[in-house]
């Protein structure tokens, strides 16, 4: 999703300044919430409602195009500022969980998340020359479910 919707952006017609302002704006409100993320408790929890709003956002990216002017900016204007919101909480409580098993967890985890983040960039832009960008949103989606799913019922055996 996240190497797509830039090339979007810029295929919709905004211009540099506008995809830097979004780019910005999430990693700002991630910066911030880097702060309070952690949850020592229930990192799981925290995770799953991170993972569940941004299931949200993602589910709600297809629509884009069919809007116009200004509801396609308002939807991306609210897809950066709660994916940043929301990246604090998926990384440093997904690490918290990871350092109850092992150090080595944690590694392993980072590892398959940039694997994750290396295939997903490439196979996404493969899948949405051929397939269209909405195709790579609804892909995006089921993944996201999907992992949700798996750590959801790996913490309870856990």
């Amino acid at each position: 999703v996240y190497t797509q919707i830039v090339k979007q952006i810029k295929d919709i017609g905004y211009p540099d300044s506008t995809v830097y302002l979004l780019l910005v704006t999430g990693s700002v409100l991630s910066a911030l919430t880097y702060m309070r993320a952690g949850d020592s408790v229930n990192p799981i929890k925290k995770f799953l409602e991170a993972g569940a709003a941004r299931t949200i956002l993602f589910t709600i990216l297809p629509i884009m195009a069919l809007l116009t002017y200004p509801y396609h900016f308002i939807i991306l204007f609210m897809f950066y500022v709660i994916s940043g919101y929301t990246w604090a909480y998926i990384v440093i409580n997904l690490n918290l969980y990871a350092l109850r098993s092992s150090k080595e967890e944690v590694g392993i985890s980072n590892f398959f998340s940039n694997l994750g983040l290396f295939t997903g960039a490439f196979l996404s832009g493969i899948l949405s020359s051929l397939l269209g960008i909405s195709v790579v949103y609804i892909i995006s989606t089921f993944i996201l479910v999907l992992s949700l799913i798996l750590i959801y019922h790996t913490s309870k055996k856990g």
